[in-house]
Parts: C-alpha cells; sequence; structure tokens
C-alpha cells in the first residue's frame, strides 16, 4: 500500500491507466488500516509524531473515498461511446477518452461528484451491457467450427445423409436459451435488434435440423 504514490497516480495520471479494482480495494483496506492504527497510536503517549502522520493519511483516504465510485464507474470496461455521452450530458461539458485532460482531478473541477450516485449507475449498465455483447459475439463464435457430417452414404444406397447431429442440436438449445434471456434482460437495449434477429436463426436452424432428421429417419426405415 503506497497511498501518497498512488493517491498521485489516480488523482493527476491518464485516467484510462489505472486500474479501478485496485484503487478501491486500497482505498477501502487502508481506510480500515488507518482507522485500527490511530486508535492505537492514541493510547500511547511516545508516538504523538507518528500520531499526527497516520491522521493526516487517514483524513486524505477518507476525503478520497467519495471519489472511488466514480473512478469503478467511469473504468468500467463496458463504458463505450453512449455512455460517455450520458455523463458529457450530466456534467455540462465533453467527458471521454479522448478529452485533452482525462484525469480525475479535470472530472472534479466540472463537477462531477454532484452525479456520482447516477454515474456509478452508468458505469454499473455498461457492465452489464458488456456481457451481452460478449455472449452474442461467442455464440456466433462457437458456429465458426460447426461442420454437419454427410461424408458417408447410407449403406449400398449412395445416398448421403446427416451424422453426429447431436452436438449440432446442443448446442442450438443452449443457443436458444441464452437468447431468450436476453430478449428479457433489462440491460438489452443497445442490442435488441441484433438480439432478435439471433432468436430468429436460430430457430430457424432449430426447425430445419428437426424436419431434415425426420425427414431422414422415415427414409432410413423404408
Amino acid at each position: 500500500f503506497h497511498w501518497l504514490e498512488d493517491s498521485e497516480l489516480w488523482m493527476n495520471g491518464p485516467f484510462g491507466d489505472f486500474d479501478a479494482r485496485h484503487c478501491e480495494q486500497s482505498v477501502t483496506a487502508g481506510a480500515k488500516t488507518l482507522f485500527k492504527t490511530v486508535k492505537a497510536l492514541e493510547k500511547r503517549e511516545d508516538a504523538a509524531k507518528v500520531l499526527a502522520i497516520a491522521k493526516d493519511i487517514k483524513q486524505q483516504i477518507d476525503e478520497f473515498q467519495p471519489y472511488v465510485p466514480i473512478i469503478t464507474g467511469l473504468r468500467n470496461e463496458g463504458m463505450r461511446e453512449r455512455h460517455w455521452n450520458q455523463v458529457s450530458e450530466l456534467a455540462g461539458a465533453p467527458v471521454n477518452p479522448e478529452m485533452e485532460d482525462f484525469t480525475l482531478k479535470k472530472f472534479l473541477e466540472i463537477n462531477i461528484l454532484t452525479h456520482v450516485s447516477t454515474i456509478s449507475e452508468i458505469g454499473e449498465r455498461s457492465g452489464k451491457e458488456l456481457s451481452i455483447e460478449n455472449q452474442l459475439t461467442g455464440m456466433k463464435a462457437a458456429w465458426e467450427s460447426v461442420k454437419f457430417d454427410c461424408s458417408e452414404p447410407y449403406r449400398t444406397t449412395e445416398t448421403y445423409i446427416l451424422k453426429g447431429a447431436d452436438e449440432v442440436i446442443g448446442l442450438v438449445d443452449e443457443q436458444i436459451v441464452i437468447t431468450q434471456a436476453m430478449q428479457f434482460s433489462p440491460f438489452n437495449k443497445p442490442f435488441k435488434e441484433e438480439i432478435d434477429e439471433w432468436a430468429e436463426q436460430l430457430l430457424y436452424v432449430s426447425e430445419c435440423l428437426d424436419g431434415w432428421l425426420k425427414v431422414q429417419r422415415a427414409w432410413m426405415y423404408l
């Protein structure tokens, strides 16, 4: 825990360069440690100078704590241009990673602290939206390696049939469930059209596979 160095970085350093989780954990742990330290030093008569230093650092940490929700909110990896626009509207000034002085100090100068609760909500929502975005990307990527095996003819018929469809059916069913959950998510607005389109494609694939296998089974029993 290096409060003097870290606090300088968090206040004046490039806002996009430091770890918000480390900041939150350090401030929380530091506040608890200094509280106990001050209490212990107050019981000693020979620790006046050390006590004064501990009280000073404790005060600095206590004063910094209200800034932590701003840091964790705006440093959420889900923050996109639409979220920065919302923050800028609240602040009444441009706030985004491209601004000239992208620092916590600058945020405080434009009174962003007065909107800390809303900013925290924006950051949290951006994280939820990122989760949906990643899920969509992951589901689509899962299909890149999917192959339909029609490599061998059925017995002596010289007619090729689909084999090993269970894995594909399992993937379709799993993704249908996930996509339906996304459709009811309160955080799906930026991706609503894409989610609905993906849901339609999955249902279409499911119906095609179901029809294909029914016809194939009937033909195989002829």
